[in-house]
Order: C-alpha cells, then sequence, then structure tokens
C-alpha cells in the first residue's frame, strides 16, 4: 500500500501542475461561490477539465480502493 501512495501522490501533483499552454482569457479574480460556479459551468474548458478529472478519480477508485475495501472485508 505503501507503493501506491507513493505512486498517487507524484500522479497527482504532475497532473495538478499549472499548465499556461492551456489558459484561456479572462482572470479568476473577485468571484464568489455562485460567480465561481456560473464561470465553470458557462465555460468549456473548466467542464472538459472536469470530467477529466471526475474520471480519473473515478477509474482510480473502481481500481485501486474498491479492490482494497472488498479484500478487507472478505478477512
Amino acid at each position: 500500500m505503501r507503493n501506491f501512495s507513493k505512486h498517487a501522490v507524484t500522479v497527482s501533483t504532475v497532473l495538478t501542475a499549472p499548465v499556461t499552454a492551456f489558459a484561456h482569457p479572462g482572470g479568476h479574480t473577485g468571484f464568489d461561490a455562485a460567480g465561481a460556479f456560473a464561470h465553470i459551468v458557462s465555460s468549456p474548458f473548466h467542464l472538459a477539465l472536469l470530467l477529466v478529472a471526475v474520471s480519473v478519480a473515478g477509474i482510480g477508485f473502481a481500481r485501486f480502493v474498491l479492490p482494497a475495501l472488498i479484500r478487507n472485508r472478505r478477512r
């Protein structure tokens, strides 16, 4: 399990690194919660990133966490 934790930290660090090549015009300052939600929902860039993030999290959960939970319950 330690190896998985080290791998997960490395992958999450690389995936969350700021990438300016995919930046779009417009600042992200001065948003309240409703403004931030409206901005994310109205922007195809943010929706695509959200879709990728949820997909990666779901795949990681299904491949690593669920099997570990099932193994531990059988013991």
